[in-house]
């Protein structure tokens, strides 16, 4: 069953209830001066890789499974 889950409050929240089985990002080649965490402060989560893309203009796709 696929599922997205958008927002760090409702993510934070899947993941500490053990709700989240897979976690997949974009990562864009950009320097901002600073970070944005995935999730909110607090919430801590082992991943394991399943696949990564390195797509077109540098992106890489990232896709990890939440290890329990």
């Amino acid at each position: 069953m696929f599922s997205r889950a958008e927002g760090k409050p409702f993510t934070g929240e899947a993941l500490r209830e053990g709700e989240v089985d897979e976690v997949a990002r974009y990562i864009v080649p950009v320097c901002l001066g600073g970070g944005t965490p995935w999730w909110p402060g607090g919430v801590r989560a082992s991943l394991e890789l399943l696949d990564q893309q390195v797509l077109t203009g540098g992106w890489m796709f990232l896709r990890y499974a939440v290890k329990r």
